[in-house]
């Protein structure tokens, strides 16, 4: 299935967003980890999103893998400041969702590499690929880490029009696992609430 770039939001499109919904905001982008194996470099990116200036954590935080193998030629020399943008892109979708989770430039990747072993899906997100179970396994990681050192894990927040989001998590009746972010209003004019994908969700 041919992908529709015009169906997606450009991460551009989304910081211009966050900028003025949050004067105040700052986006916050660091490497966490990179190296190289047979096929070339590869580089983990994080991205950090706080909405006011008095923030001490994150609204949303978001991760990004990138490898010189998914590029062009000429293109393996940018690999990390494209990777950077990615992250971005994702953690802004958890504070200011669009209809879709991925950005066009993270559907462009896949347009550029749906012939290839690396990403055999046209969704990008739909099945995983060897850069998300290499993303999977570097949070596991890391929770696991933090854990053993006595640190208590902090789930991000979202956040709406009323404020900052409450995040919940369950079972539903199939056994399972749901996590979602709610609005804190409990007036009419309450928010929609937002699944951890960043996408509207409704209980199942």
């Amino acid at each position: 299935m041919a992908i529709n770039l015009s169906d997606y939001e450009d991460v551009n499109s989304r910081v211009k967003r966050f900028r003025a919904q949050f004067p105040d905001g700052r986006i916050v982008v660091s490497i966490i980890d990179r190296g190289n194996d047979a096929n070339g470099d590869w580089v983990m990116m994080e991205a950090s999103i706080y909405c006011t200036i008095e923030q001490l954590a994150p609204s949303a935080t978001d991760y990004a893998y990138g490898h010189t193998s998914f590029y062009r030629p000429n293109m393996k020399r940018w690999f990390v400041e494209d990777t950077s943008t990615s992250a971005i892109g994702r953690a802004l979708g958890l504070v200011i969702p669009s209809e879709h989770r991925p950005t066009r430039e993270n559907m462009e990747q896949v347009e550029r590499n749906e012939n290839t072993a690396h990403i055999a899906n046209n969704h990008l997100w739909d099945s995983p690929t060897p850069a998300q179970a290499f993303k999977d396994e570097a949070i596991a990681m890391a929770r696991e880490a933090l854990a053993g050192a006595g640190f208590v894990e902090v789930k991000p927040t979202t956040t709406c029009a009323h404020g900052e989001r409450n995040y919940k998590t369950g079972v539903n009746k199939s056994g399972a696992k749901w996590e979602a972010y709610f609005c804190p209003s409990d007036g009419n004019d309450k928010c929609p609430t937002i699944g951890a994908d960043g996408r509207e969700w409704k209980r199942r």
